[in-house]
């Protein structure tokens, strides 16, 4: 007999290991690495371990409990993940199943999610059955050896043309000054680049034609002739009285 398979049979099976742990109530990893040490722990707020001491024999690690359970059982082929082997059902990231690179930039881009701290809200907000990795960089990177932000997210701005109709609907936007102040107002205006001169400038022409100000400007000069000519007719004498 090899000393590898004699050191095997030192410990539980896979399904009497399970057993064993899940009667001592061990409901996380966490947990498990505490009871698994050695060493009393005490987890610090900044994710660091210290260690207490040394645990007395009798409060140790059941022998026959390998001391990473994962490990030692994906070598035997046995190992179906943590949640299993604690019994909570648990799924890590890593083993989750989410939509593909396609579906999920599809999803990402049908709600226009332009940066990674917005992916992050959503997943968040629609929970973990909607099929959306929480790290997309790692899970696809892994799965389909391809992950770009760029992509994956909505583009940050709208193209050059599509922020010209978009400037073009709004009236009260005339110069520069008035672009920037509805900018930091209007949220119909955040697809817009602050410098669109720099951003666009590959297709830039000039800022009166990127707000369309020389038909705006028209316009509200024709309105204010309208207004001023109902004016004036309004104070017209009334020419229907007869002579005496």
């Amino acid at each position: 007999m090899s000393e590898s398979t004699h050191q095997e049979e030192l410990y539980y099976s896979y399904e009497e290991a399970k057993k064993v742990v899940q009667q001592l109530g061990i409901k996380t990893y966490r947990e498990w690495y505490m009871y698994a040490s050695p060493y009393y722990l005490e987890f610090k707020p900044d994710n660091t371990i210290e260690k207490k001491g040394i645990k007395p024999p009798h409060e140790r690690r059941d022998p026959r409990l390998p001391f990473d359970p994962a490990a030692f059982y994906k070598r035997r082929g046995e190992w179906k993940g943590w949640g299993d082997f604690l019994g909570t059902g648990a799924i890590s990231n890593k083993d989750k199943k989410y939509l593909s690179y396609q579906d999920a930039r599809k999803v990402v881009h049908s709600l226009k999610v332009r940066s990674a701290e917005e992916y992050e809200k959503l997943v968040e907000t629609l929970g973990p059955s909607f099929g959306l990795p929480p790290h997309p960089h790692a899970y696809y990177m892994r799965n389909e050896g391809h992950f770009s932000w760029r992509d994956f997210l909505y583009p940050r701005f709208v193209s050059y043309d599509e922020a010209k109709q978009i400037l073009a609907a709004k009236d009260e936007i005339v110069t520069v000054a008035d672009f920037r102040k509805a900018r930091k107002e209007d949220p119909d205006l955040q697809s817009i680049p602050s410098s669109p001169h720099i951003t666009y400038q590959d297709e830039w022409e000039d800022w009166p034609t990127f707000l369309d100000s020389k038909r705006k400007r028209q316009k509200l000069k024709n309105l204010l002739l309208l207004q001023s000519r109902k004016s004036v007719k309004g104070h017209q004498p009334d020419d229907k009285g007869g002579k005496d």
